[in-house]
């Protein structure tokens, strides 16, 4: 026990949200810090969940989301990429041809794998989507 309260006093683990089982072991040390003994998988948990709080509060939220049905489907070969973040966008293909500046057709040819546009063309349309032109290349 002496060696985890030296470890202990070296390394604090912070939890807001740790299981009761867990503090129920808390003590406390000659400096009065609250220590708490984990096992190493309850250790690995924690750093896990802390992690993914950080992912979490990192994630912009104001980029565009795909929804998981459309995802799937570009996933899967389905549906275009464009075609997967304009509807993800709500848009129709005529708006968001109007939006970027183009005509509906080549919106059209472009989903349809009809046409290799031009750069140019998808810079505009992903711009008009707010997305990356990675995002929306095949």
């Amino acid at each position: 026990m002496a060696k985890a309260m030296a470890f202990a006093s070296h390394r604090t683990v912070l939890a807001e949200n740790a299981p009761s089982c867990i503090l129920d072991r808390a003590m406390t040390n000659a400096a009065s810090d609250t220590m708490v003994v984990l096992t190493a998988e309850e250790y690995r948990s924690l750093v896990e969940d802390a992690g993914d709080a950080a992912l979490a509060d990192a994630v912009d939220r104001n980029a565009p989301m795909m929804p998981s049905e459309l995802l799937n489907a570009l996933l899967n070969g389905d549906l275009h990429p464009l075609a997967a973040w304009r509807k993800a966008a709500g848009l129709s293909q005529a708006a968001l041809a109007q939006k970027a500046g183009i005509r509906t057709a080549t919106l059209s040819d472009i989903e349809g794998g009809k046409i290799d546009p031009r750069l140019s063309t998808m810079k505009a349309v992903a711009g008009a989507l707010g997305v990356d032109i990675d995002d929306i290349t095949a």
